[in-house]
């Protein structure tokens, strides 16, 4: 029998939002990068995730055979209390589900 085939992590190069940015009540938090990998990935999902309420603000999925994605979403902040926002890009490796996740918390400011 041959072993399973391991496919590589992706690559994810996230330009914006940098580590620990914050944003003040009304800007927007702009989601740009890459991810790529030597093999046809299934799709992503950009999601944005208010940490103190446990809502997702932003759920933006996308089925695309491809070996790499260039990313470009955006969430204008419209918080009421000072929250940690988390930034979770999932990309399918596989139809069989297999996610692979990069992450980044931001901080986000009511008025």
């Amino acid at each position: 029998t041959s072993e399973p085939t391991v496919l590589a992590d992706p690559t994810f190069n996230l330009t914006m939002p940098v580590l620990n940015e914050t944003y003040n009540f009304g800007d927007t938090i702009k989601v740009i990068g890459t991810v790529s990998a030597d093999y046809e990935m299934h799709g992503y999902n950009v999601i944005i995730k208010n940490m103190k309420t446990g809502m997702n603000v932003l759920n933006q999925g996308y089925h695309l055979h491809q070996s790499s994605y260039m990313m470009n979403e955006a969430w204008k902040n419209t918080v009421a209390d000072t929250s940690e926002m988390k930034i979770t890009v999932d990309v399918a490796i596989d139809h069989d589900g297999t996610l692979k996740s990069f992450e980044r918390i931001v901080t986000c400011y009511p008025q």
